[in-house]
């Protein structure tokens, strides 16, 4: 394109931002799974952006196709036999099978259920990815109704796997800020924040 045609456009430079998309992510009216909020926040925006424009590629990751993917896993279930192929037909093939490899972690983390029978011996896994999948699953599972024992197993994780875990659980349910023993666990973060 010319740079006389250029001059009468107006052009905007956006940049995509893992975090930005994550806000919009995890309200819950935009029913985005735990296993894609996990999983751009494992890979961050090399997951969320895969365009290459010197690549002839009919789909790829970006904000748009992660929101369709979304809606895939909503209508036909993130267990349905044909997933990986349906999300790759919005995302690419290559995103779907590395996504479909991030989610086989979810068979090897223990259930909810497991978590809140026995927080503080539950299984926690140790490898990076795992944890980031678990910290979807505990994050979404949050309310104020199982937040003090869900805490507890969150205590036992790497302090940033924590706040991964926890920050996203208060934005989408307020009403956990109100529980004992998450403002107990909030008190040292505070005060720190008042010294700084």
């Amino acid at each position: 394109m010319s740079t006389a045609l250029k001059s009468r456009m107006a052009h905007i430079n956006i940049q995509v931002s893992a975090d930005a998309w994550l806000e919009w992510a995890d309200k819950p009216e935009n029913n985005v799974h735990y296993a894609i909020t996990s999983y751009i926040r494992f890979k961050r925006e090399t997951g969320l952006y895969t365009f290459n424009p010197d690549v002839d590629a009919d789909t790829y990751a970006c904000p748009r196709s992660w929101g369709m993917a979304a809606k895939i896993i909503d209508n036909v279930g993130i267990d349905n036999n044909s997933i990986q192929t349906l999300l790759g037909s919005v995302l690419s093939m290559g995103v779907a099978l590395e996504f479909m490899t991030f989610v086989k972690y979810y068979s090897n983390l223990p259930t909810l259920k497991e978590i809140l029978r026995d927080p503080l011996n539950a299984r926690m896994p140790t490898e990076r990815g795992p944890l980031f999948a678990l910290s979807g699953l505990v994050s979404t599972s949050m309310d104020k109704d199982n937040a003090g024992t869900l805490l507890e197993y969150v205590k036992r994780m790497p302090s940033e796997m924590q706040a991964a875990t926890a920050i996203p659980a208060f934005k989408r349910t307020p009403a956990i800020l109100t529980v004992t023993a998450v403002r107990e666990w909030l008190q040292p973060y505070i005060a720190k924040l008042r010294q700084d």
